[in-house]
């Protein structure tokens, strides 16, 4: 430890009066955020995210899987992208309601919302929520009508910045 010390103070005053000399980054070094335990990229869910530098083409390029999926209430969840639905929370709710979920950060969610009523079936929603930085995307579903007893089905795609997707889908029924 005292060697780095005297080396510092040495340094110091050796450098004293020389400006400052900013280096650009060689375009083959990329910073990637990384789930600190798998090394994987991160996702919202990650508890330890941290920044790593990488020589371009050696960097990860798959999502951290430690995230369960979500399969709760019905709704079903497939792909390669981590993707959770946050709510609704059951399957009756009561218009309007906020259909919410966690993925990626700098993903591009897609919401289609069909409604259902014996043999009619109509698209009532289709919307392209922001996700914040984070990873996380809500939209409030406000239906023209209120009608008791109609099915929502909703299905939540979500198309990761390295093209990898994941599709959840569940139905709520209007209370």
């Amino acid at each position: 430890m005292i060697p780095a010390r005297i080396w510092a103070a040495f340094m110091k005053n050796a450098l004293e009066g020389v400006d400052v000399e900013e280096w650009s980054r060689p375009d083959l070094i990329v910073t990637v955020t990384v789930c600190g335990a798998s090394g994987l990229l991160a996702t919202s869910a990650c508890p330890n995210p941290r920044s790593e530098v990488f020589i371009r083409g050696t960097e990860p390029t798959e999502y951290d899987r430690t995230v369960p999926a979500d399969g709760m209430n019905g709704r079903t969840v497939s792909g390669n992208v981590p993707l959770q639905i946050t709510a609704p929370g059951g399957g009756a709710v009561t218009s309007p309601f906020a259909i919410e979920g966690v993925t990626v950060p700098g993903a591009t969610v897609t919401l289609n919302v069909m409604a259902e009523a014996g043999f009619l079936r109509v698209q009532a929603a289709d919307a392209q929520p922001p996700v914040t930085a984070d990873g996380r995307f809500s939209f409030v579903f406000r239906p023209s009508v209120r009608v008791s007893g109609v099915k929502y089905i909703v299905t939540v795609k979500v198309v990761a910045p390295d093209g990898q997707q994941s599709t959840a889908s569940f139905t709520v029924t209007e209370q």
